[in-house]
């Protein structure tokens, strides 16, 4: 299978960042106030690529989650509290979608561009030499995308550090899978896990098993990594520059897609009039 991959790896190897650091500058990576009751991140795609590969997470600092938000996440967060906990309690969460980015931006954030999953997992797929102490551990929701991952995986001469699991469907009401899969990624001294199956399954099985979890990434990426690996087509320019993917999706995928941006659209405006009027009562 021809996945498209371009693989540019790193002239040079990239200096480590200090363990703790992290832990220690978490808050001078925020934008400010919290929106909707999340730290918006100001890091760039490229930033948490780096923080990724290049912060060793100890036994003490245990799995660090990185949510990128949508209008989708936003609107799931006023009726689901476990993914709301979930969102709120994530180690980094970048503004996806560009009207959460706009919106926090309104709000006042220092936040200057978008970082989506999909730029962040092609930065560290694609772009990025994998170090040879990391174990990286994909969650997908579909045999196809778990054959095509093998095979990038060998191209890259990398197979024996990754391991591939496709969840079945609704996956998070299945307790005993869960919990075998949590096992399996701990066993496998996973240092980068790629939740590749969409919110809110993967925010709420990192959050649900943290504790669990190894000293690892925890990326809640849905989709990015099929769309990288070229088994989802990739929006034009155009579609990009005028952030207007979420049109260019309904139009491909009508019947799927235009009830849950529809609602999730509803759902979020919701959030912004509720997060308004929460600001003005705190003023």
């Amino acid at each position: 299978m021809n996945t498209g991959i371009a693989v540019v790896p790193l002239s040079a190897e990239r200096g480590e960042i200090l363990v703790g650091t992290l832990s220690q500058d978490r808050m001078a990576l925020n934008a400010g106030s919290p929106v909707f009751g999340l730290h918006m991140c100001t890091l760039d795609h490229d930033g948490v690529a780096d923080m990724v590969l290049n912060t060793h997470r100890s036994a003490a600092d245990g799995a660090g989650i990185v949510a990128t938000a949508n209008i989708q996440h936003i609107a799931i967060m006023r009726y689901n509290d476990e993914f709301r906990t979930a969102m709120q309690q994530a180690d980094l969460v970048t503004c996806d979608g560009f009207p959460v980015f706009r919106y926090a931006q309104h709000r006042g954030c220092d936040i200057h561009t978008r970082t989506t999953g999909r730029d962040i997992v092609y930065d560290i797929m694609c772009e990025r030499t994998i170090a040879a102490h990391h174990r990286l551990f994909f969650v997908v929701d579909t045999e196809e995308t778990a054959m095509a991952l093998e095979q990038w995986a060998q191209r890259l001469g990398i197979h024996d550090q990754v391991i591939i699991d496709a969840a079945p469907e609704a996956f998070i009401r299945n307790p005993g899978y869960c919990s075998k899969l949590a096992q399996k990624i701990t066993a496998a001294g996973t240092t980068v896990l790629m939740m590749c199956v969409g919110a809110p399954q993967s925010e709420i099985f990192a959050h649900r098993f943290r504790d669990q979890l190894p000293p690892c990434w925890v990326l809640c990426v849905g989709q990015s990594a099929k769309i990288v690996l070229g088994l989802a087509p990739i929006p034009p320019r155009i579609v990009e520059k005028l952030s207007i993917e979420w049109l260019w999706r309904i139009v491909l995928e009508p019947r799927r897609l235009f009830s849950r941006y529809a609602t999730s659209s509803v759902g979020f405006i919701a959030a912004m009039l509720e997060d308004t009027r929460a600001r003005h009562k705190m003023a």
